[in-house]
């Protein structure tokens, strides 16, 4: 068992998702410093982030990032992957893709909380499942290519 601690990387930083928000840098010597094994890395734009510069800081640090966060795509971007919204959805899964390159950058595991969608109509309600169903399998060949788990929290 690893212990671990939630960190935004700085695209992230004005998400309201509870993690430590501050360079990267300062934040994994203090945690390395306090023990942590690792983070759980909550990515906005994951296409925007240096992976040689991350796998450095984490190398450095002697630190894992086993998981990465969706959160802040939810949240910080207003994408659902379950959106009755088609050009939403869409926008989503891409997000989605990049976060599993991402992940593939740094071997983790992408983590599906909130990013998932949560109706703010009771008319989106209808078909929820089934179009986050249709999002997932969209994922899968990304993932599968890409030797990345995804993971769904509940």
């Amino acid at each position: 068992m690893k212990l671990l601690y939630t960190v935004t990387t700085p695209d992230a930083k004005t998400d309201s998702v509870l993690a430590w928000k501050a360079p990267l840098q300062e934040v994994f010597a203090q945690l390395a410093g306090f023990g942590y094994d690792g983070v759980e890395i909550m990515v906005r734009h994951p296409e925007s982030i240096d992976l040689e510069t991350l796998n450095r800081l984490l190398a450095q640090h002697r630190l894992v990032a086993p998981i990465v966060g969706t959160g802040p795509i939810g949240l910080g971007r207003n994408l659902s992957l379950s959106a009755a919204d088609a050009n939403v959805r869409s926008q989503a899964i891409e997000a989605a893709r990049l976060a599993i390159e991402f992940c593939a950058g740094i071997g983790a595991i992408l983590n599906i909380g909130q990013f998932r969608g949560a109706p703010r109509d009771p008319a989106e309600q209808q078909g929820m499942p089934e179009r986050f169903a249709d999002s997932l399998q969209a994922l899968l060949v990304t993932a599968e290519a890409s030797d990345v788990r995804i993971a769904l929290e509940p």
